[in-house]
């Protein structure tokens, strides 16, 4: 069969999809039932953008950034849509920032005679951006007897253009407290004559790996004089955002107070140098010296907890705690049978001859229990923990 059917008038021009459609009631099979084409309607002349070739946006898979100061490559296809060849035709692109402002613009020729129904893919002036952000492009043709001006520009009035993304070639920072693990953390207490881990995080935001690097981490007690300092070189920080964590050696603090740490990293290529540095703060305790009570309403409630408070922050001078309860149960916290039910093995900063801890009756009190409890049968246990010698100097008085 051949039918023949009538189409629908109309002046207005571009691109139309025609759909053929069979309607048999008792077709068994739809899927071949429908056949799509699709046609211009054209004006005598009209020229019109037809796609942007570059540049890219920044999005998988290609994920593409362009250099700041390099020329950004501006590639736009037209197609005449007109059925009369025309010959020399301008063209052009605008580019935009963010915020709508016109940042750039560049214009060209198609030379030559452009005969109709065909495609020209064009070269346009590049374009040089001055500060990362995201730019925004369109483009455009300018024929002066061009018929159809709706489809001169491309994107059209509904959006900014098309998106693409500047960026520094290398961009160093420094990362701040708040933006990851770090080392010493900020604001906390630490104890003094430890050791406490140093590591930093660095980040690249640039286009382009970073090797090399050399970064410092100063470190400066509450008179600001410097008490740490140590360098070292980054192999590669990765572009695109990535994060290096840096391990320096430890830091032992010597006196209780503030401390505050400032990491610098530097790269010759990175032309941000403001956020290439940070500091951040952190606190050392002092060490315990002189009377504490151990008790109900005490500074201290439990033998347990006393015991472990000087451990971990250590003596800076002779160290006295007074029982004032009747009498004290001293167990593990859990029924490992490995467990004592004191551990006093290793060192305590500071202990020694000079700097001893006494457990003595408060005053008026001649009598006091210790209950010790253990799945090992074992009361208190004196002696070495791992690489660490006893102290001694411990006096039950």
């Amino acid at each position: 069969l051949n039918p023949t059917l009538t189409a629908p008038l109309t002046d207005i021009s571009g691109i139309y999809t025609v759909k053929v459609i069979s309607m048999l009631d008792i077709d068994q099979d739809i899927s071949n039932d429908t056949l799509t084409g699709q046609f211009f309607i054209s004006k005598p002349f009209d020229v019109a953008s037809w796609s942007l070739l570059q540049p890219y946006e920044n999005k998988l898979p290609l994920k593409y950034q362009y250099p700041i100061g390099i020329g950004v490559p501006i590639e736009a296809r037209f197609l005449n849509i007109g059925f009369n060849a025309v010959k020399d035709v301008p063209v052009g692109y605008w580019i935009y920032d963010e915020n709508g402002n016109k940042v750039g613009e560049g214009q060209t020729i198609v030379p030559g005679t452009w005969d109709p129904s065909t495609f020209r893919d064009i070269n346009l002036p590049t374009w040089t951006p001055t500060k990362p952000g995201r730019y925004f492009v369109k483009i455009y043709t300018n024929l002066a007897k061009d018929e159809n001006r709706l489809n001169d520009t491309l994107p059209n009035w509904q959006k900014l253009g098309y998106p693409f993304d500047v960026n520094y070639e290398i961009e160093l920072m420094a990362l701040p407290a708040g933006a990851g693990a770090h080392s010493p953390q900020e604001f906390q207490f630490y104890p003094d004559g430890r050791p406490i881990r140093v590591f930093v995080n660095v980040n690249n935001s640039g286009i382009a790996d970073a090797t090399n690097v050399p970064a410092t981490v100063t470190i400066k007690n509450a008179a600001g004089q410097v008490v740490y300092t140590r360098q070292t070189t980054i192999l590669t920080v990765p572009s695109g955002g990535g994060i290096v964590r840096q391990d320096f050696p430890d830091f032992i603090p010597n006196g209780a107070g503030n401390y505050c740490l400032t990491v610098s990293v530097n790269d010759p290529q990175d032309p941000v140098t403001e956020n290439n540095t940070t500091t951040w703060c952190f606190n050392v305790k002092a060490r315990y010296a002189g009377l504490y009570r151990v008790g109900f309403g005490e500074h201290f409630r439990t033998i347990q907890e006393a015991w472990d408070s000087v451990k971990t922050y250590g003596v800076g001078s002779p160290v006295t705690f007074e029982l004032v309860d009747d009498s004290y149960t001293v167990q593990p916290s859990n029924n490992d049978p490995s467990q004592p039910a004191l551990d006093m093995r290793g060192d305590v900063v500071g202990l020694g001859m000079t700097n001893s801890i006494t457990w003595r009756p408060v005053a008026g009190k001649s009598n006091v229990t210790i209950n010790l409890k253990s799945p090992s049968g074992i009361g208190v246990w004196y002696g070495q923990a791992g690489t660490a010698n006893p102290s001694g100097y411990i006096t039950w008085d």
